[in-house]
């Protein structure tokens, strides 16, 4: 089975655009992405030792959201994944 990788190149420009842009417009900004941050060298290095062909999603958090027509839609937030996803 072939295996797939991160870059190293990738994972700074997606942890600097959910600094500066977040990640959600239903959800709070995460706090947990200025801890990444703090810690960035380590965990950049652990993502990129992950085989993303292996790698199976956690769950996501599930809320509905209103509509302007009254009714609802599902909204998900991937916590984890956002750095590559």
């Amino acid at each position: 089975m072939k295996t797939f990788h991160l870059n190293e190149t990738d994972l700074d420009w997606s942890l600097k655009h959910l600094l500066r842009f977040y990640s959600s417009d239903f959800f709070p900004k995460e706090f947990e992405f200025e801890a990444i941050k703090a810690d960035w060298p380590r965990i950049k290095e652990h993502l990129i030792g992950l085989d993303m062909a292996a790698y199976v999603p956690k769950t996501p958090l599930t809320r509905l959201a209103p509509k302007a027509n009254g009714t609802f839609r599902a909204v998900h937030k991937f916590v984890t994944e956002k750095l590559f996803v």
